[in-house]
């Protein structure tokens, strides 16, 4: 009997650590498998925000080309605005300075004519060629002044003044 233990012994030994093994072996596959499917969801999940990011990143390098060339067309339509604005007030420096002599001229000559005995009807025209001649006076009066204050001439003086 004590040969049957002795050889059966490492038997049974070798057959309960055999099962211990496979107990391993098979709760491992369980866990590994757990585990992988864990680390595979993982996976995904990053490459998923890595292709958003990327996407986004191509989005705003897209968006950021976009404002450049946006930017640039600006810059040149301002250039071309601030060319056009300084033309339009040369030429009203220009007009106000070439009508306003022949006007006051016009004025004067009105006011002449005035003074002589002319027809009831020839002083009611000269009457209106100088109420003309005066609107005309205070609209290039307003003309000189709008040059003045693009221009940045235009003083200003602190004044009283009542209603």
């Amino acid at each position: 009997m004590e040969f049957a233990i002795i050889a059966l012994g490492p038997m049974l030994l070798m057959m309960l650590a055999g099962g211990v093994v496979l107990v391993a072996q098979v709760s491992g596959f369980m866990q590994n498998s757990a585990f992988s499917k864990r680390e595979q969801f993982s996976q995904n999940l990053i490459k998923q925000y890595v292709m958003e990011i990327a996407l986004a990143q191509t989005q705003v390098f897209q968006r950021s080309q976009d404002l450049e060339v946006l930017t640039s067309r600006l810059a040149l339509s301002n250039q071309e605005l601030g060319r056009l604005n300084d033309m339009k007030s040369k030429f009203l420096s220009m007009v106000v300075h070439d009508v306003r002599t022949p006007l006051a001229s016009i004025r004067g000559f009105s006011e002449l004519l005035m003074k002589k005995s002319v027809g009831e009807k020839e002083a009611q025209y000269l009457k209106n060629i100088v109420g003309s001649t005066d609107q005309l006076g205070h609209l290039i009066a307003d003309l000189t002044d709008l040059a003045m204050i693009e221009a940045g001439k235009l003083k200003m003086e602190k004044a009283l003044f009542d209603f």
